[in-house]
């Protein structure tokens, strides 16, 4: 019996994202160095954007929170993509090719939520950019078997989002080391640009998974008291024509 699309992914979404927004409301942490190190407890005044590994990692509870969602996201998308593979029938290379993604992005993804920011910033970039690409990579490959527009189009945002992102995490300013001044340290017009292009990202990606499985045929198959109507009498059927050959 396949699961719930809710059960599956949106409620993992809502999971993830809720940390970071209770982090948002939470004092914004000031950087001290320019080695990614962090002052506990956070005192750059509540209400600053930051990247979503920044605003969860605003407290031990969000931070703590956030590693449990992860971790059932994680669990509820692997469940979601074997019913996409049975659904879409996608076998062989494809589905290896996916799983080896998925696989990858976990880890990176366990990463992140693990360590957030209480890391270098070359160990927490490293992480990032191993899960969004293992993201992307899945989502892709799945859109290429699965003839359905607005899947694909959810999958051009998404990679789009990404590009923003990347684009404008280059561009951004170098860190101020030793900062004191919250109001500079928080600019986002210097700083955080490429943070609203990460939420869309996350965002594009639980939708596209969302769709995919929503519209599994294996699914509606499995969930649908019309199909399983239909799949009993066409058993019936065979059965009876199977008794009558044999009389």
């Amino acid at each position: 019996m396949a699961a719930s699309t809710w059960l599956l992914i949106w409620l993992p979404y809502m999971l993830v994202v809720a940390p970071a927004v209770w982090g948002y409301t939470m004092n914004g942490c000031v950087s001290v160095s320019n080695e990614g190190k962090r002052n506990v407890p956070c005192t750059g005044g509540k209400y600053k954007i930051e990247t979503i590994s920044e605003m969860v990692a605003r407290s031990s509870t969000t931070a703590a929170l956030f590693s449990g969602a992860a971790a059932i996201s994680l669990i509820g998308i692997s469940i979601a993509l074997k019913d996409i593979y049975r659904g879409y029938a996608i076998h062989g290379a494809a589905r290896d090719a996916v799983q080896g993604a998925f696989y990858i992005g976990a880890l990176g993804y366990v990463g992140l939520t693990v360590w957030s920011i209480r890391v270098d910033d070359g160990i927490h970039t490293g992480f990032t950019a191993q899960t969004l690409c293992m993201m992307t990579l899945l989502c892709t490959i799945l859109c290429i078997h699965i003839d359905d527009s607005l899947s694909r189009g959810l999958c051009v945002l998404l990679v789009v989002s990404l590009l923003a992102y990347g684009t404008l995490y280059a561009a951004k300013d170098d860190w101020p080391i030793n900062a004191t001044d919250y109001t500079n340290y928080f600019n986002f017009d210097k700083y955080y640009r490429h943070a609203p292009a990460q939420y869309c990202f996350v965002s594009f990606y639980y939708i596209l998974l969302g769709r995919l499985h929503h519209i599994c045929p294996y699914r509606n198959a499995q969930t649908s008291p019309l199909s399983n109507s239909n799949i009993a009498i066409e058993r019936l059927s065979l059965l009876t024509d199977s008794h009558h050959r044999r009389r």
